[in-house]
């Protein structure tokens, strides 16, 4: 039995259930996704976006990072494309060399 109040954080409450927080399962798809397109598992249509966007080659050579693409608008930048990049760069170097789908 929970002895959370009415007004308790939402953060406390999922971190008592052991749930994660909706933002994060968020991102965590959406890097799984990103994943997918670098390692070549995911739709065609979506490995395209890494080849070219926007007239150049997303990839920075050598560190498995990807330049973000220049944006005009606020919606743009919080698209999937541009913010799974960032979410992508943040990772560590082991976890993206890591060849496994289901260990990643």
């Amino acid at each position: 039995m929970h002895r959370l109040h009415q007004g308790s954080s939402r953060n406390v409450l999922y971190s008592e259930l052991g749930w994660a927080l909706l933002s994060i399962g968020k991102e965590r798809q959406k890097v799984l996704l990103f994943y997918k397109i670098v390692q070549g598992i995911a739709p065609h249509y979506l490995q395209e976006l890494l080849s070219i966007s926007h007239g150049y080659n997303l990839r920075n050579a050598g560190n498995l990072n990807f330049v973000i693409p220049q944006t005009r608008t606020v919606s743009y930048y919080n698209s999937f494309l541009p913010s799974a990049i960032q979410l992508w760069n943040r990772i560590p170097l082991e976890i993206k060399l890591i060849e496994s789908l289901h260990s990643f």
